[in-house]
Order: C-alpha cells, then structure tokens, then sequence
C-alpha cells in the first residue's frame, strides 16, 4: 500500500480584483496549487476580464474571456503534466486595463 491518501478533485478559486490601496490588480492566491482532475474558477467582481495561459502550457485553448462578472472554470485534465504555468490576466474596469501575472503549479 503507498503512503499517499487519494483526494477527491477540487475546485480551487481565484479571485480577481483591483487593490484600491496599491492601485494595482491582484489575485487570491498569487499562486494557485491543483492536482489532475480539480478544476481552477477565476472569478472578478469588478466586470469583465480575460485570462492568457501562454502558448507553452498544455492546454489546447489558452485565451479566455468573460465579459461581464461571469465565472470562468477550467478543468485540469487527467494527462496534464505536472508544471508551473505563468499566465496573465487583464481586467476592464470601466476605465483602465489592469494586468497581472500570477501562476497556476499543477502538482502530484
């Protein structure tokens, strides 16, 4: 028998918002941890925004938009490798683009 516990797939949230007090766009976490078969939700209170996973991640669609106060959810495949992916994220508040460049590490 291994050491290792099986976990049932979660969904792991990521909120997206503008920090009034730094005036720059964050993500909670900066830093998003998942395992093949949870799934990452990207969420803005603010409006709309769009989300890049670089052109060298393993996902087939990397450019996602939502153009309201819509979630975005984003299952982790079975057969996607474990990596570190930086992405970026743009938000439309109205007035100003704000970009961020968090990351997503899908672990064992």
């Amino acid at each position: 028998m291994s050491g290792r516990k099986t976990m049932e797939p979660q969904a792991v949230t990521v909120r997206i918002y503008v920090d009034p007090e730094e005036g720059v766009l964050k993500t909670d976490p900066a830093c998003a941890y998942v395992r093949r078969g949870d799934k990452i939700v990207w969420e803005c209170p603010t409006g709309p925004f769009a989300i890049h996973l670089g052109y060298g991640s393993p996902f087939k669609k990397v450019h996602h938009q939502k153009p309201g106060r819509e979630k975005f959810e984003l299952p982790i495949p079975q057969d996607t490798p474990h990596c570190r992916i930086k992405y970026s994220v743009a938000v439309f508040d109205g007035t100003n683009v704000w970009i961020e460049d968090p990351e997503v590490i899908i672990r064992e």
